[in-house]
């Protein structure tokens, strides 16, 4: 399993479950974080259709997300806005809730712009509703309750960048 960080780790460093979603708690609206309210919006409309709908599913904000192959984890880094690090990882606990899930869905309205452009929560309730259920195309993302830990930092491959890489993916119609 693979996962992005900023920051640079060591083996054996745990990266503990829920930060993402300790970023979404303190999120500041005087911030500038391009796309940042919509991020925010976004994830409430999976949360609350977590909630409603598959409430035996662990929710984003209080999980870990890796990529389960490296192929996919070049892909998605590139909708990550250029994370520095590569990391391959394992679950602390392998008990832990978990839930795969197209890694796009959640992103879709930064990079995909239908016309004429659909409502906003009605849209999201959809891609919510597809997420929960695992449907969906393409790169694939695991969310898991539990803790992640670092194994070893894995390079990028020679001459792929993720800062220069082609557009970002779309999901598979």
């Amino acid at each position: 399993m693979f996962h992005f960080s900023s920051l640079p780790l060591a083996a054996g460093s745990v990266i503990e479950a829920g930060s993402y979603g300790a970023m979404l708690h303190n999120y500041r609206s005087e911030q500038f974080n391009p796309g940042g309210g919509w991020r925010l919006s976004v994830e409430l409309v999976f949360e609350m259709i977590r909630r409603e709908q598959f409430s035996h599913l662990p929710s984003r904000f209080n999980s870990t997300f890796v990529f389960l192959t490296l192929e996919d984890a070049l892909a998605g880094g590139v909708n990550l806005g250029s994370p520095a690090n590569l990391y391959e990882v394992e679950h602390v606990n392998s008990a832990a809730a978990r839930h795969t899930a197209a890694f796009m869905l959640p992103v879709l309205y930064q990079i995909q712009r239908p016309h004429p452009i659909p409502a906003f929560i009605p849209e999201h309730i959809g891609l919510a509703q597809q997420y929960w259920q695992g449907q969906g195309e393409g790169i694939r993302e695991l969310l898991s309750e539990s803790s992640i830990r670092v194994v070893r930092r894995h390079d990028i491959p020679r001459g792929f960048s993720l800062s220069s890489a082609a557009a970002p993916l779309q999901m598979a119609q």
